[in-house]
């Protein structure tokens, strides 16, 4: 088997149709011979999403249900990477889709330890074409250390099967970012990393994703995600050869995202000097970062003003982001 599409599905009885429909569309409209298994993980779902898996076993050549208790979506990854067939495995979400040519796009493409492709983002009808902004090709890590900075949702990659289980890396459970903690860890494995300039997902953001999630408890997880990262490196004694790296994934991830999203929850939450604290402890000269000094003028200007904990401004600089992001 060539590649394994594994579909995480909880309660996801409105999105199956057309996950699967994305699937088959771009399957009949591969041009080349192309073995896939689709490992569709039902997690205990409480609505009728069992009902309508079944109805696609006669679809697909290759279509198995796993039929499991609930256990939370990091439960399901590790399932799909213990059950996959695969040569390479591709852990998607059951509300989005792959492109039209997708396949076409994956086979034309020699896949090495990790893959990484371009994908469309979808919200409230609008489409952005979305570039990771980096050179495009087959890539060691120690020759291209900055794309540990872009480890987050697995959907974004295409692994190896062998590589994740002679990895032993294992998806924390009951915890969000976990996805983070996970492709973090596995950049350290990876001896081939390769970058294509296709879209091959479509990823659709909406109000009930966990990450948008205004549960405030749950943000803190990042915190712990982290703290696990960064111990990972250390015990494999990489942190010092990826010191800038991990560094700003505390800045980003623990600020620009935890700690933003909380102040427009809750300005006056006691998270929010934590978030700060978190980083200063470990990173006390962050702002010198040289992922950072890459980024927008807005963003850096942001960050300025969280690390002096002025969270007035950061509402107002925020709110204006939004606002010229709408009329740009």
């Amino acid at each position: 088997m060539y590649l394994t599409i594994a579909i995480a599905i909880y309660n996801g009885e409105k999105y199956i149709d057309r996950c699967l429909m994305s699937i088959k569309k771009a399957l009949e409209n591969c041009n080349k011979n192309f073995e896939l298994e689709i490992l569709a993980i039902n997690d205990g779902s409480k609505d009728n999403s069992l009902e309508i898996l079944n109805k696609y076993s006669n679809q697909f050549k290759n279509f198995v249900i796993i039929n499991k208790e609930n256990g939370g979506i990091s439960s399901v990854r590790n399932c799909a990477i213990q059950n996959a067939k695969g040569q390479f495995l591709w852990i998607i979400d059951v509300d989005d889709e792959v492109t039209y040519n997708s396949l076409n796009d994956i086979k034309d493409n020699l896949l090495s330890d990790i893959n990484m492709f371009d994908y469309i983002q979808i919200m409230n009808d609008s489409v952005i074409k979305n570039n990771y902004n980096l050179d495009y090709g087959l890539f060691s890590i120690m020759s291209k250390k900055e794309l540990i900075t872009f480890s987050g949702s697995t959907w974004k990659f295409i692994f190896s099967a062998k590589l994740l289980r002679n990895s032993n890396i294992q998806f924390l459970k009951n915890l969000i970012y976990e996805d983070l903690n996970f492709t973090a860890k596995l950049f350290l494995f990876a001896q081939n990393i390769n970058i294509v300039n296709k879209s091959i997902y479509k990823y659709y953001i909406n109000d009930n994703s966990i990450m948008t999630s205004k549960n405030l408890d749950k943000k803190k997880d990042i915190l712990f995600v982290l703290d696990d990262v960064y111990n990972y490196y250390k015990n494999n004694k990489a942190l010092d050869l990826y010191n800038d790296e991990l560094e700003y994934l505390f800045i980003h991830h623990i600020l620009y995202v935890a700690y933003v999203s909380v102040v427009q929850i809750d300005s006056n939450s006691k998270l929010l000097k934590l978030f700060i604290d978190a980083v200063e402890s470990k990173y006390p000269n962050w702002e010198s970062n040289k992922y950072l000094t890459q980024q927008s003028i807005i963003k850096k200007t942001i960050l300025k003003f969280i690390k002096k904990d002025n969270r007035k401004v950061v509402v107002i600089l925020l709110k204006l982001k939004e606002f010229f992001k709408k009329i740009v």
